[in-house]
């Protein structure tokens, strides 16, 4: 089982990574709304973000997860999202558990 604490920091050091500017790399929290954190990072680089995150943990993020209104609303919610996903992945790898 996947702990949330750790999805939540190999996000918040993807995000940081893709960004330049140490002022701003200070304000990535996980209780950042994701509303300001798609303008942060240019369309590319959310896509990159998105696509690092499936790759690491063997899911497929919901297209929902991008669009106003979504029930994501910060990134720890993201990562909770995440690890949702990745451990409803491992149990249905390891029947009988």
């Amino acid at each position: 089982m996947i702990k949330i604490a750790t999805i939540t920091e190999s996000i918040l050091n993807k995000i940081r990574s893709m960004i330049e500017n140490e002022e701003v790399k200070e304000t990535i929290q996980q209780d950042l709304p994701l509303s300001l954190l798609w303008p942060m990072l240019e369309s590319i680089r959310v896509i990159e973000l998105v696509v690092a995150i499936e790759k690491e943990y063997d899911i497929i993020l919901p297209d929902e997860l991008l669009g106003h209104g979504s029930k994501w609303t910060t990134i720890g919610d993201l990562a909770s999202e995440v690890g949702r996903l990745a451990n409803e992945k491992e149990r249905s790898r390891s029947p009988g558990i």
